[in-house]
């Protein structure tokens, strides 16, 4: 996955009661050294730690565990690298009961529950038909199961008894939904199939435990301190020496400042490479084409629910070889400027033409002319490198080099400008007058704008005008909407 933000952002996972020291440190040492060690190198580092965050009600309607994978996808998606840490003890930690459960697998517990087991199951696990797929899905906690006591006493531990019975049945690898702890869902996802190099993992192990905290730091549980066991060495062989930090130490050290020091110092140590490491190879990989990675992005995340406009896509593709000037086209606020020209690129991609994609406003720097004009400049230098052209960083220089630039290229592929929101650049900035925009371009050079009908620089006859959604694009839009989600409507 593709880098497309300076934000480094890490999942925390851990058990908690047992960890509270360490997440302590974090917060107060760790966490604020390296936000200020990423905003030296103008980064942004962001930790997410959802146990101190999930909320009441989102533990009474039992979807905590969906919550914390679904934040971690997040984090995986921003931050590729770094994005996942472990602090791990020996406690095997709560166990969720699943969130949902596909209609095959419903049919196969309701076989081997009992006649209680069954009907609890259904009564907790109701079927959603709104999914492509069936599943059933775990309904919220009310009253009288607010109660911790009978709750657990009359609903948990006997579906948990008959999802440990089910998971008999199961290959290893989809255990971990019926029978797994929150933690290991996390450390499934986060680390057991990612890139081990995303991954920093602390793993503490105390020794002579006094038995009074016995049950705090090691569980009640014999069978699930073997499987903790399993899940350390898995990640061992899983990660290698090198992603696992180690502290073996005997109780009564624990908490002491040498203690506090280590975990400390390692921690900070392991992320700060990791962190420089990622900062160095997005810059030495991306350099000035930052901005056009970040508009690429954008334009495909556009077009994902694009629907219809056919016609209109066929008029401006024969705009590309029949007019010598810019081409406008308007609509108002929402119309879906920005994902038609999105999806006009992916066309234009298929025929193998040449394009320069803007979508002003995705970016910071976009609403700036100078930056605007400098980074098309760089990218079109790249493309056509003969009579490089880019002076100096003055305005004037810039927007001069600009135009010498378009209006020198000579190419017998069309070459495609498509600058969209251009409303969006910044009043106050030199160039927003659209000086820098030929009026007369040469043979297969296209620039394409898209502005708010009322914008004052809008030519009063524009090229095209995009109406709003007709109630069938409407129920076309939500129709792939729906399907791209596996949703359907009932």
């Amino acid at each position: 996955m593709k880098r497309h933000s300076r934000i480094i952002r890490i999942f925390i996972s851990s058990t908690f009661a047992d960890m509270k020291l360490e997440r302590r440190l974090l917060q107060q040492d760790i966490i604020p050294y390296l936000k200020k060690h990423c905003l030296k190198a103008g980064w942004q580092f962001e930790a997410v730690d959802l146990r101190w965050g999930i909320s009441e009600q989102a533990a009474m309607n039992q979807n905590t565990i969906g919550i914390c994978l679904n934040e971690l996808e997040r984090c995986k998606m921003v931050s590729p690298q770094p994005n996942f840490m472990i602090l791990m003890g020996q406690r095997y930690g709560w166990k969720p009961l699943p969130e949902k459960i596909s209609g095959e697998h419903f049919s196969v517990i309701s076989d081997i529950a009992g006649d209680k087991e069954r009907q609890l199951l259904k009564e907790w696990y109701l079927a959603d038909l709104n999914t492509y797929q069936q599943y059933h899905v775990l309904q919220p906690r009310k009253y009288p199961y607010t109660d911790p006591v009978l709750y657990e006493e009359q609903v948990y531990q006997p579906l948990n008894n008959l999802f440990c019975r089910f998971c008999k049945t199961l290959p290893k690898e989809e255990q971990v939904w019926y029978a797994g702890s929150a933690t290991l869902q996390e450390i499934h996802n986060g680390a057991l199939q990612s890139n081990p190099d995303h991954v920093v993992s602390f793993m503490r192990t105390l020794d002579d435990i006094p038995t009074e905290e016995q049950e705090l730091y090691l569980g009640n549980d014999g069978n699930e301190r073997v499987l903790m066991e399993q899940l350390q060495q898995d990640l061992k062989k899983y990660m290698g020496n090198n992603n696992i930090i180690e502290s073996h130490i005997n109780y009564e050290q624990y908490g002491n400042e040498e203690y506090k020091s280590f975990f400390v110092r390692s921690i900070k140590k392991r992320l700060e490479s990791l962190i420089d490491k990622e900062i160095s190879s997005y810059h030495s990989l991306v350099g000035d084409a930052e901005e056009q990675l970040n508009h690429n992005f954008w334009g495909k995340e556009k077009q994902t629910y694009f629907i219809g406009r056919d016609e209109e896509l066929i008029k401006l593709q024969n705009a590309v070889t029949m007019y010598n000037r810019p081409i406008w086209v308007t609509g108002k606020s929402g119309s879906g400027k920005t994902s038609f020209f999105a999806k006009f690129k992916s066309l234009a991609d298929e025929k193998s033409w040449i394009t320069f994609e803007r979508y002003i406003g995705a970016t910071p720097d976009s609403t700036n002319v100078d930056i605007l004009l400098k980074g098309l400049l760089t990218e079109i230098n790249n493309v056509f490198p003969e009579e490089k052209t880019l002076s100096d960083n003055s305005s004037d220089s810039i927007i001069s080099d600009f135009i010498k630039k378009i209006t020198s290229i000579n190419s017998p592929t069309p070459v495609i400008f498509l600058l969209d929101g251009i409303d969006q650049l910044n009043p106050h900035s030199e160039g927003a007058d659209f000086s820098w925009i030929p009026r007369r371009l040469p043979d297969n050079i296209s620039i394409f704008i898209s502005c708010v009908s009322n914008y004052q620089y809008a030519p009063k006859h524009p090229f095209m005008n995009l109406d709003g959604l007709t109630e069938n694009m409407a129920m076309e839009y939500m129709e792939k909407r729906l399907k791209t989600d596996k949703r359907t409507l009932t």
